[in-house]
């Protein structure tokens, strides 16, 4: 690939290398080269930000994305063959990789010219922002994001395009609030996340709340640091006593508690699935198989084991006759109260067949990163949701076209 310094090589491009076991030195060496000949490279910087950050240097990539943005706020995904295409700007903020909706794996073959806009504390909004068709508030849900994206919230009323996903209904899919949104859909289950402090967890009193509160916790619960993704931190708790154990070898001033639901099927297998929701119609992205109940796609035993991948195929295959037809209604509750019009659900089945919501939010990532040879049923489904996307898009572009019409 060549390299060309007036846009940024892009998280896609560099993550798929990291996948596939290709040394990212020898590019890291020419953005530095590159910083060396010129100090204001910002693309070279953002790039170093991401190879930092996947080589687990969060520090350094901080850093180096800090730098840039202090030069500039607007990053133009490289491109090819894309003149006359639609125009997507992404509001971003500053951050690690799951801080925001991994919109470049969704576009990257489609026909659109893909450009970042970071918007942050102390990063307002600038006077001239790039021309778009449309836009999309890409910022996912976090502790540090609650207030930009409340901040946003009336900056989005006043934004000049349409505007996918509004900053106000990301900020409900926190842990806290999500369980509450979705709560009293039929045939639904979500689990209540209760926030305490770690000087609270280690109380006598806030055990004895959780023993006489949480009602039908007899198979523990599952306890995270705030703000932790991909299981860092993430354990299953079966006894009262365990909690004091948990914070003296986890790190952390606050932590989420909720009860465990044990979710095996009948042959004793945990089974958890993504699936996307994009303007209310449902794409299967994956399902993973594991005997141990911290299902991740990554830890599960879905490479080397292909009874696993022979199942996760034919719940891809048999999808809408299937798993959606099954939880057809719930999930059209669960769209019409997040209101969202991107969102992907990472979700499970009780053993009374109830669909079990674990977390919804836009930073999933939906790629394809998997071999093809070896997970030759992924293609076609993700063009599915790519294909989708695009509609997506133009839908909010045609507004756009009428709008101008009207004001013209």
């Amino acid at each position: 690939m060549k390299i060309n310094s007036d846009s940024v090589i892009g998280i896609p491009f560099l993550m798929r290398q990291a996948f596939q076991g290709e040394c990212l030195k020898p590019i890291a060496s020419e953005l530095l080269q590159r910083i060396e000949l010129e100090p204001c490279d910002a693309n070279a910087m953002m790039d170093l930000s991401t190879i930092f950050q996947i080589h687990g240097l969060p520090d350094v990539a901080a850093e180096f994305q800090s730098n840039a943005l202090a030069l500039r706020q607007n990053y133009r995904l490289q491109e090819t063959n894309k003149q006359g295409a639609l125009r997507i700007l992404a509001i971003m903020g500053p951050g690690v990789i799951m801080d925001n909706m991994p919109i470049e794996f969704l576009v990257e073959h489609l026909p659109v010219q893909l450009e970042s806009l970071y918007l942050a504390k102390g990063l307002n909004v600038p006077e001239s922002i790039p021309e778009h068709d449309v836009a999309i508030m890409a910022i996912c849900e976090s502790d540090a994001n609650q207030d930009l994206l409340e901040q946003l919230e009336n900056v989005a009323q006043f934004w000049p395009r349409p505007m996918i996903n509004h900053p106000g209904r990301i900020r409900r899919l926190s842990r806290e609030t999500l369980s509450h949104d979705l709560d009293g859909i039929a045939n639904a289950v979500t689990v209540p996340s209760i926030r305490f402090s770690r000087i609270q967890l280690m109380s006598p009193m806030t055990l004895r709340y959780l023993e006489l509160h949480q009602e039908g916790a007899d198979s523990g619960w599952i306890v995270r640091p705030v703000g932790s993704h991909a299981g860092h931190g993430l354990e299953r708790i079966e006894r009262l006593d365990e909690f004091v154990p948990y914070l003296e070898r986890n790190e952390g001033d606050e932590f989420f508690v909720a009860k465990f639901i044990d979710y095996r099927s009948l042959d004793g297998w945990f089974r958890k699935y993504r699936i996307v929701m994009i303007q209310g119609e449902c794409f299967p992205v994956h399902m993973a198989i594991s005997q141990n109940w911290m299902v991740h796609y990554l830890n599960a035993d879905m490479l080397q084991n292909e009874r696993n991948r022979r199942e996760e195929a034919e719940f891809m295959r048999n999808f809408s006759n299937g798993f959606l037809k099954q939880h057809q209604a719930s999930l059209s509750q669960v769209n019409r109260r997040l209101g969202l019009d991107y969102v992907v659900l990472d979700c499970a089945e009780t053993r009374a067949g109830e669909l079990l919501i674990f977390e919804a939010d836009n930073g999933a990532v939906v790629h394809t990163m998997d071999p093809v040879d070896i997970f030759p049923y992924k293609p076609i489904a993700m063009q599915e949701i790519f294909e989708a996307f695009h509609q997506l898009l133009n839908r909010f572009a045609t507004q756009s076209r009428l709008s101008l019409r009207e004001s013209a």
